[in-house]
């Protein structure tokens, strides 16, 4: 006796045939699986989770000699556009979904410099606002590359 009933009492049945049914044919081994599979009561919930755990930045505010410096190279930029060189620029991008955002780096030459609406437009397509420009310097010659 182990506590839980009779040890033997499918002794009668445990050397019969597996049943198998004439009028339906078997389950595939996929179809049989599925059955299994886990249930997601809270439809979305993973993403929420994700979404919250997600790090962001705050924005770093400038100070006068700082924007200063920006403001000279884009106008040293503008004075030698449309021969100036390629240029490597850090700036602030919101986050389209919560406070915060991050810093991006974009490399290429400037299309155009528009000071009325405060705007600087690359050829590969991106255009910014000078006030989310972080750092502007020529490629291959930033601080702080190798």
């Amino acid at each position: 006796m182990n506590g839980f009933g009779d040890e033997h009492r499918y002794d009668d049945i445990i050397g019969l045939p597996h049943r198998v049914s004439a009028t339906r044919k078997r389950m595939d081994p996929l179809s049989r699986a599925a059955q299994f599979s886990p249930f997601a009561a809270l439809t979305g919930y993973e993403d929420y989770i994700f979404e919250e755990g997600r790090f962001t930045d705050g924005k770093a505010e400038l100070d006068e000699d700082e924007k200063e410096a920006i403001g000279s190279r884009l106008t040293s930029l503008a004075a030698l556009f449309p021969d100036a060189g390629e240029v490597i620029v850090t700036y602030w991008s919101e986050d389209g979904k919560k406070a915060g955002g991050r810093y991006l780096t974009v490399s290429g030459k400037v299309e155009k410099i528009d000071p009325e609406k405060g705007t600087v437009a690359f050829d590969c397509g991106i255009t910014l606002s000078v006030s989310d420009i972080f750092s502007v310097c020529d490629y291959g010659n930033c601080p702080g590359e190798a």
